[in-house]
């Protein structure tokens, strides 16, 4: 995908930019996400690692909903999380 091809409007762009900006001048930040709803599991095809529980229920919806897994449906959960292709999981933020 060629991304550098991709455009934001000026304005969404002017707003980034001061965005960036502010950063850039007040030193460190954090950006969290509390929440990562049970589509982006399935569809990504990786685990949450949030339990045996939690990975079940995933794994289920998956099995139910097979036409959401929307890439690679050859790899495993894991080989996912080896290969970079899953979301970060809560255990992995600081």
């Amino acid at each position: 995908v060629a991304f550098s091809a991709l455009q934001f409007r000026p304005a969404i762009q002017a707003v980034g930019n001061a965005l960036a900006a502010r950063m850039a001048e007040k030193g460190p930040y954090l950006a969290l996400h509390l929440r990562l709803e049970k589509d982006v599991w399935v569809r990504t095809g990786c685990l949450p690692g949030l339990g045996a529980e939690a990975d079940r229920v995933i794994h289920q919806e998956r099995t139910r909903k097979p036409r959401l897994l929307t890439s690679r449906i050859d790899m495993l959960p894991h080989q996912r999380y080896l290969a970079g292709l899953c979301p970060l999981r809560a255990t992995e933020i600081v």
